[in-house]
């Protein structure tokens, strides 16, 4: 079984503190198992705290941070 985790307080590439759109970045698991838990979100798609901007004209979308393989 496969574990696969998003964590953007890890201080690699994708490291951020708060997200685009204010909310705090945090470890949240993706797959635990082989079986999906959990989904990038942004405030329009679900509770936040994956969405990303490229630009202030430009409304955020989730987008990935730090993403990690875990023992399982």
């Amino acid at each position: 079984n496969v574990n696969i985790y998003s964590d953007p307080t890890q201080k690699y590439f994708g490291h951020y503190i708060f997200d685009s759109e204010g909310f705090r970045g945090k470890h949240k698991t993706l797959i635990k198992e082989g079986n999906v838990v959990n989904f990038l979100e942004n405030e329009r798609y679900g509770r936040g705290g994956d969405g990303r901007k490229y630009g202030y004209a430009i409304d955020s979308i989730p987008r990935m941070s730090n993403i990690f393989f875990a023992p399982g």
